[in-house]
């Protein structure tokens, strides 16, 4: 039930944080070494900056954690992600709700395992879900929600994302690999995609 204000650095390796808020700081919370962070029901809200910042994400796990209400991305990745979950995670708000700009940011040129799983992007945010600039990336079972309606995601030419069951309609495209230069939007704006990389489709 703490409030941490101001944490970055490298941590030692197996620590476990519960219920703990990173909120109203500059940067909410920013791990730049260190690896198998477990954070659980806590919260990333009201920065100034990005919510959560990893410069190195090596056998992390996130669950239940809410990324809301920070001035940039209430995530920020930027650097080696291997093996990192981030299970039932609901982000909201972020970037100031401005349409151009993204809850997520995703630059990691080493990426293995990188996994959201059954997250949430809404209610009044306008945000867009997700730039992924390299790395490849999976979403299982994950929503929209609220004024949400038409999840949007930006995707690079180094990345590859996975979109399993997530963000769905009867209108997403038919299972398969999409590699688009330019924009797609299903025909009920459902999904938009802006991207140059590779896109797998799994409804």
């Amino acid at each position: 039930g703490a409030t941490i204000a101001g944490a970055h650095g490298t941590i030692s390796q197996g620590s476990h944080f519960h219920r703990v808020g990173f909120n109203g700081n500059n940067i909410g919370f920013r791990l730049k070494g260190g690896g198998t962070q477990s954070f659980e029901k806590c919260t990333f809200r009201e920065n100034t900056l990005q919510g959560l910042y990893l410069d190195v994400n090596i056998g992390n796990s996130f669950k239940d954690c809410v990324l809301e209400s920070n001035g940039g991305q209430g995530l920020y990745i930027d650097g080696p992600s291997k093996q990192s979950t981030f299970y039932s995670c609901y982000w909201e708000q972020n970037y100031f709700s401005i349409s151009t700009e993204h809850n997520m940011h995703i630059n990691s040129s080493i990426c293995e395992g990188l996994e959201f799983i059954g997250c949430i992007y809404g209610s009044t945010t306008t945000t867009k879900v997700a730039e992924v600039i390299a790395g490849s990336v999976y979403f299982k079972g994950c929503t929209n929600a609220g004024s949400v309606t038409s999840p949007i995601f930006t995707i690079s030419s180094k990345a590859v994302v996975n979109l399993d069951d997530s963000f769905h309609s009867s209108a997403v495209p038919a299972r398969g690999v999409v590699s688009i230069d330019g924009l797609h939007v299903d025909k009920n704006k459902a999904l938009e995609i802006i991207s140059v990389g590779i896109v797998i489709i799994t409804p």
